[in-house]
C-alpha cells in the first residue's frame, strides 16, 4: 500500500511534467509487480495523460481500468478523461463522456464544473464546434451547476476561432451583470478573449470599444483587472487588420503611458497598420524606435511589415527605401523572408533599376527560400 501511495504522489506531483509513455508503462507494470492499482493511481495517471494531450491513451486507460482491473470509474477519472479529450480538441468524445457521466446512477458521477468547462473548451479552437460549446454552456443548469468565469471564458474562446463576435460580446455582457462572486466575475482573460474574437472578425471598432470600456467596468470585474500587454497587442493587431494606423499608434502610445513595455508583436502590428494605410513615414519611424531598443531586437517580420509601406512610394524613392531597409537587416544579421525579397525585386523592376536584382536573387537562393513570388518571373 505504501508503494502505491508513493507512485500516486510521483504521478500527481505539481509542476513536474510526466512523459505519457512512462505513465502508461507505470500503470501496466503495477500488476507485474504484484500491486493492485486503485482509483487514486488511475486518477493521477489520467491527469498526467490529460496534461500531455494524450486523449486516445486516456480513453484506453479508463477502459482498461474498468474492464481489466474491475474498478468503477468515478468523477475524478471521468473528468480527467474529458480534459484529455478537450486538450486534443476531440469534442465528440468529450461530450459523449459528459453524457455518460450524466446518465450514470448516483449523484457522485454527475459532472462538475471542471468536466463541463473542459467539454466547452473541447468545442473551441480548430474543432469548429462553437454551437455545441454554447449549448453546453447554456445547459449548465441541467447539471445543477452555476457558470464560472472559466465557463464564460471558454465559451468566448470557442466563438473566437469561428469569428462569432456577436455571441462573444453577448457572453461578456452576461458575465459583467453576474452577481459579484469569486467564481463568476469578468477578468482580463475575459476581455482579451473577446477582443481577440473581434480582431479575428475584423471588428476593430469593437476591439477599441472593449479596451475603452475596461476601466469603466471596474465595479463589475475582478479587483485589479486592467488591460495588459496582450490586450494592447490584440487591439493593435485588430487596427492593423482594419488599416487603422492612427488608432494603432495611439494604442502603442497608450501602452507606454500605462507602463507596459511593447513587445515584438505590438511593434510589428503597429508598423503593419501604418504600411496598410500607406503611411511609410510612420512605419519607418516605428522601425527606428524598434532598432534602437536593446531589449527589443527586430525580427524579419518587422522589416517585412515596413517593406510593405514602400508600395505607397514611386520611382527611385521606393527603391532607395527598400534597399536601405535590406541593408539595415544585414546590419542586424537578419535574413529577409521570401515576401521581403519579392517586394525588393518588385521595387527595382518598377523603376527599371535591375542592377540589384541578380544580387537579391542570389541572396534568395542562398537563404534556401523558394522563389515563389514575382522574383521568379
Amino acid at each position: 500500500r505504501h508503494e502505491l501511495i508513493q507512485i500516486t504522489k510521483a504521478l500527481s506531483k505539481d509542476g513536474v511534467s510526466q512523459n505519457w509513455f512512462d505513465v502508461l508503462a507505470t500503470l501496466a507494470g503495477l500488476r507485474v509487480s504484484g500491486l493492485q492499482p486503485d482509483l487514486m493511481v488511475y486518477s493521477a495517471g489520467l491527469g498526467c495523460l490529460a496534461k500531455e494531450h494524450r486523449w486516445i491513451e486516456a480513453i484506453a486507460a479508463l477502459h482498461s481500468m474498468e474492464v481489466a482491473r474491475g474498478l468503477e470509474p468515478n468523477l475524478i477519472t471521468c473528468s480527467a478523461t474529458v480534459a484529455a479529450c478537450a486538450k486534443g480538441l476531440r469534442w465528440v468524445h468529450s461530450l459523449a463522456m459528459l453524457t455518460a457521466m450524466r446518465r450514470a446512477s448516483g449523484s457522485s458521477m454527475q459532472p462538475n464544473n471542471i468536466a463541463v468547462n473542459a467539454a466547452i473548451s473541447a468545442c473551441g479552437g480548430q474543432s469548429s464546434a462553437w454551437a455545441h460549446a454554447l449549448q453546453v454552456f447554456h445547459g449548465l443548469h441541467e447539471f445543477c451547476l452555476q457558470a464560472s468565469s472559466i465557463s464564460f471564458n471558454s465559451a468566448v474562446s470557442a466563438c473566437e476561432y469561428q469569428r462569432k463576435w456577436e455571441h462573444a460580446l453577448q457572453l461578456l455582457k452576461e458575465l459583467l451583470v453576474c452577481k459579484p462572486g469569486k467564481s463568476c466575475q469578468a477578468n482580463v482573460v475575459s476581455f482579451n478573449a473577446t477582443v481577440s474574437c473581434c480582431k479575428k472578425s475584423r471588428r476593430w471598432d469593437w476591439a477599441l470599444q472593449l479596451l475603452h470600456d475596461l476601466p469603466r467596468n471596474s465595479g463589475q470585474v475582478e479587483r485589479g483587472t486592467v488591460a495588459d500587454g496582450m490586450t494592447y497587442d490584440t487591439a493593435i493587431s485588430a487596427c492593423s487588420s482594419g488599416a487603422q494606423w492612427g488608432w494603432a499608434i495611439q494604442l502603442f502610445t497608450d501602452a507606454g503611458i500605462a507602463t507596459l513595455k511593447p513587445d515584438t508583436i505590438t511593434v510589428n502590428s503597429a508598423i503593419d497598420a501604418c504600411s496598410k494605410s500607406q503611411r511609410w513615414q510612420n512605419s519607418v519611424h516605428l522601425l527606428r524606435y524598434f532598432t534602437q531598443s536593446d531589449e527589443l531586437p527586430p525580427t524579419p517580420l518587422t522589416y517585412t511589415a515596413a517593406l510593405g509601406a514602400s508600395r505607397s512610394l514611386g520611382g527611385s524613392q521606393r527603391t532607395d527605401l527598400v534597399l536601405q531597409l535590406l541593408q539595415d537587416m544585414a546590419d542586424h544579421r537578419l535574413q529577409p523572408n521570401a515576401l521581403g525579397f519579392d517586394m525588393a525585386v518588385a521595387a527595382c523592376e518598377k523603376t527599371s533599376l535591375l542592377s540589384p536584382v541578380p544580387a537579391l536573387l542570389r541572396r534568395l537562393k542562398t537563404s534556401g527560400l523558394a522563389a515563389c513570388f514575382a522574383a521568379e518571373d
